[in-house]
């Protein structure tokens, strides 16, 4: 992403100069972007909270005059990459609503993404499923977000309705630490892949941190 001089912040409404996904320089337009108030990402499976998440929208829509609700649904996105049409609408929407109730791989990093850009995330899980809890509270870090639970369609509307302007942006940008510029969060298990994982960080001579899950909850 691209800085802005004056203010030291991303330009995040222009396209990167460079993108994983492309290779070098991002190769979508930014040209009639889908603007919102707040854009609502969430697995499609299970149905049930999918689909309870899709009547909050429509309640919010009906009852919040004058704000833009849009899901990650009503984007044009076929014979396209997902994550680029995700991408942009995540760069300019004002409010980030993001089910964390099944920990979706996908979500999990549409949420860092978000966070990366500097946009306000509000975490929302369904109360009432239970199958993901104990992993929910072992990962530890969605916490700090401020969840909202929700059990159903209005539950979650008047939540959403409650926090909104209550959300602070992501825009502060520690400085690089230069000294110790890895930062290695091992995994729960110490299987084969995260003992070659340390051995080659260990014979590179690279400084590194690490956060080991099994020492700190």
């Amino acid at each position: 992403m691209e800085n802005n001089q004056e203010s030291g912040k991303p330009l995040i409404t222009e396209p990167p100069k460079f993108c994983e996904y492309a290779g070098g320089a991002c190769d979508q337009t930014f040209a009639n972007p889908t603007i919102s108030d707040g854009f609502f990402v969430y697995p499609n499976d299970p149905e049930i909270i999918a689909s309870t998440i899709d009547e909050a929208i429509t309640k919010l829509k009906s009852t919040t005059e004058r704000k833009r609700w849009v899901s990650w649904k009503d984007l044009d996105i076929s014979g396209q990459i997902i994550f680029c049409k995700i991408c942009k609408a995540l760069r300019f929407t004002k409010l980030v609503i993001a089910d964390v109730t099944t920990l979706n791989f996908n979500l999990l990093f549409e949420i860092g993404y978000a966070i990366g850009l500097g946009k306000p995330v509000l975490p929302i899980r369904d109360a009432s499923y239970i199958r993901d809890h104990k992993v929910f509270d072992e990962l530890g870090l969605l916490d700090t977000l401020g969840y909202i639970d929700f059990q159903n369609s209005t539950t979650l509307t008047e939540g959403v309705t409650k926090r909104l302007g209550d959300i602070p942006p992501f825009n502060k940008y520690p400085a690089i630490n230069s000294e110790l510029p890895l930062y290695l969060v091992k995994s729960q298990i110490q299987n084969e892949g995260m003992i070659k994982l340390m051995s080659a960080l260990k014979k590179s001579g690279l400084r590194f941190r690490t956060f080991d899950p099994r020492e700190t909850s």
